[in-house]
C-alpha cells in the first residue's frame, strides 16, 4: 500500500464522525493530507488549509491514536504493537528508531480500522474531498442543505 493510500485511509478513520465539517485532499508537494475544517479560520473568517501527516508528525500521530482509542505498546524487544480494544491492528519492528516505527504503526492501525468499517459507513461517513464539495456546488440540483432534489 502506498503512503498516499495509507494516509487517506487513516484520514477516513480519523474524520469519520466529522463528515460535514472536513474537506481533505492529497498534496503531492507536501506528501501529506491537506484538510479544511470548520474550525480552521484566520482572523478574517477565511478557511485555512492545514497539513496532516501522522506518519511523520508525532502530534498528529498521538491525536490519531487518542481519537481512535489505539493502544500502543513499545517493547524493549524492538517492536511497536497497536491494538484497538481486543483487536490487533499493527506491528512494526523499530530497531533503533522507535519514534518512526510508532508513528507508522499508528497510521497502519488507523488504516486497518478504516478498512474494517462497514461499507455503508465507510461511504457515508468518509470525509468529503474538496473536489466533492466543488462538484456539489457546480451541480444545479444542489440545495443549501446538501441534498439533491
Amino acid at each position: 500500500m502506498s503512503e498516499k493510500e495509507l494516509l487517506e485511509l487513516a484520514a477516513k478513520a480519523y474524520w469519520a464522525d466529522e463528515i460535514e465539517d472536513v474537506g481533505i485532499r492529497w498534496s503531492e508537494q507536501d506528501q501529506a493530507i491537506l484538510y479544511i475544517h470548520a474550525g480552521n479560520q484566520d482572523h478574517n473568517g477565511q478557511d485555512q488549509e492545514r497539513v496532516w501527516n501522522p506518519r511523520y508528525n508525532g502530534d498528529d500521530a498521538l491525536r490519531l491514536a487518542a481519537k481512535l482509542h489505539i493502544h500502543i505498546t513499545i517493547s524493549d524487544h524492538g517492536r511497536t504493537v497497536c491494538r484497538q480494544g481486543d483487536e490487533f491492528r499493527s506491528l512494526e519492528y523499530h530497531g533503533g528508531d522507535a519514534f518512526d516505527a510508532t508513528c507508522l504503526a499508528i497510521v497502519r492501525a488507523a488504516a486497518e480500522i478504516a478498512k474494517a468499517m462497514p461499507p455503508e459507513q465507510a461511504e457515508s461517513d468518509a470525509p468529503r474531498t474538496l473536489e466533492d464539495i466543488d462538484r456539489d456546488f457546480e451541480d444545479d440540483s444542489y440545495e443549501s442543505n446538501g441534498a439533491s432534489s
